[in-house]
């Protein structure tokens, strides 16, 4: 299966004015669909729960269900809108990063372990073969 077709952007990025977006999805701009949202603010595990009501009383009980949470930490607006940045301009560039590292392998012949930049090329090659998913 194939990831949504990029370029992707997050919400606001086209914006003149530097307002909040508080969505913090991440879209693709070709298929204009939703793709992932960034947490910001408090967050953790969600699950539902029961309390008792303000009018419940011991002689008639009254109970209700509700979402609680298991408090993780809190993500700061800023740092969220960075990742939301860093996750679109990663992806973005990902392929053309991926094809300037082979061309440049391409050109490179080092057979020697020996040679001055043997292991760097070799690191490349893991780096590539890591991206790749093999």
């Amino acid at each position: 299966m194939e990831h949504t077709k990029l370029p992707w952007n997050y919400c606001g990025q086209h914006r003149e004015k530097p307002e909040v977006c508080m969505c913090m999805q991440i879209w693709s701009e070709t298929d204009d669909l939703p793709v992932a949202k960034v947490e910001s603010g408090k967050w953790g595990d969600e699950y539902p729960s029961i309390r008792f009501t303000k009018e419940s009383t011991s002689l008639k009980p009254e109970i209700e269900a509700y979402m609680d949470m298991i408090d993780y930490g809190f993500i700061e607006q800023e740092t969220a809108e960075a990742n939301a940045r860093f996750i679109v301009k990663a992806c973005n560039c990902h392929n053309e990063m991926l094809e300037a590292l082979k061309e440049i392998i391409k050109s490179i012949n080092i057979a020697n372990p020996l040679s001055p930049g043997y292991w760097e090329l070799q690191k490349a090659k893991e780096v590539i073969a890591k991206a790749e998913g093999k």
